[in-house]
């Protein structure tokens, strides 16, 4: 099982395609004036790595509990400076043989391209992220990219098409950067809300646990090393799954700590020695 972060950041990803293309419905309605066919195509992309890296960025901030305006504003710049640079030179060359029959695999080439360089850039630039995870974190934005480019180069309801376009680009990339966060984590530690607040994407407090690393929980820290998970109490202890314990414990299993009036539940992402 994925940790919560990953679907989360898709779900927002999803979103944020959706806002990048009702953007992008009102330009034609807006007056300004007509620009030529690649040129739409390469301001297409241009919001949707803007957009995308900018919500991408900023929920996972929040999450960290970081700056999230200025982390915002770093998601939109990298994947909007991304998907111009690699967008304008892919869509020019897809848009040479707009009229031959491979134009729509053209297409979803560019698109493909361009969605796996911003996921890539996206992941690259992220503060914290662990470097050896990236080779994989593109085939996300390569898949989505050439779905979502065969889309937008299909008969039929257009606008349909680009809807479907542009979220499955978003969710594509909020998946993959969120992937690569988490690629290689022993485990992950998930703030539960207090009482009375409502359990969603705003209150995600997700924090991963990579081998040789310890993060805080609370006055408690929850570290590994060699492969063993262990849980290191402040002096007056903590509750692990219903039962205090005051000493130093070795976690074989995920289960939620007790520390300090808060709640942490913690999900095993492998196996502990």
């Amino acid at each position: 099982m994925k940790p919560r972060s990953v679907w989360a950041a898709g779900v927002l990803g999803f979103t944020a395609g959706g806002v990048a293309w009702g953007i992008a419905g009102w330009y034609p309605a807006s007056g300004l004036p007509a620009v030529a066919y690649p040129r739409l195509d390469q301001i297409t992309l241009w919001l949707i790595g803007s957009v995308v890296g900018a919500v991408v960025f900023g929920s996972r901030a929040h999450w960290r509990e970081e700056a999230t305006v200025s982390h915002t504003l770093l998601g939109g710049a990298v994947g909007g400076a991304t998907a111009l640079l690699v967008g304008t030179a892919l869509i020019a060359w897809s848009h040479v043989g707009v009229l031959v029959p491979s134009f729509p695999l053209m297409r979803a080439i560019a698109w493909s391209g361009t969605a796996g360089c911003v996921t890539l850039a996206l992941a690259s630039s992220a503060p914290g992220m662990v470097r050896r995870t990236l080779h994989s974190v593109g085939a996300y934005g390569l898949v989505g990219g050439a779905i979502a480019g065969a889309l937008m180069a299909a008969p039929g309801p257009t606008e349909l098409w680009q809807a479907l376009a542009f979220v499955t680009v978003g969710t594509a990339i909020g998946v993959g950067v969120a992937s690569s966060s988490v690629r290689g984590a022993v485990a992950v530690a998930d703030r539960v809300p207090r009482r009375g607040s409502v359990p969603g994407i705003l209150t995600l407090r997700e924090q991963a646990l990579f081998e040789g690393r310890a993060i805080p929980l609370g006055g408690a820290t929850l570290a590994c090393q060699d492969g063993r998970l262990a849980l290191y109490p402040p002096a007056d202890g903590v509750v692990f799954n219903g039962r205090v314990e005051m000493g130093p414990l070795f976690l074989h299993r995920g289960g939620t700590v007790l520390v300090a009036g808060e709640r942490f539940r913690i999900q095993m992402l492998r196996e502990p020695r």
